[in-house]
């Protein structure tokens, strides 16, 4: 049996949130690229500077 969960960081809710659409799309797009959420690297994306 295979259970998920789905675990969203506080510190996400903001940036996914952001009234700049271009913004919260970035991060979105750098979220979808990682196997483990780093917060760090959504704020880079977010910032729009290129992911490690």
């Amino acid at each position: 049996m295979r259970l998920w969960w789905r675990i969203i960081p506080p510190a996400l809710i903001p940036r996914m949130g952001d009234p700049d659409a271009q913004k919260s799309n970035a991060v979105f797009q750098a979220m979808m690229k990682m196997d483990k959420i780093v917060i760090a690297e959504l704020n880079r994306g977010q910032e729009g500077r290129a992911l490690a």
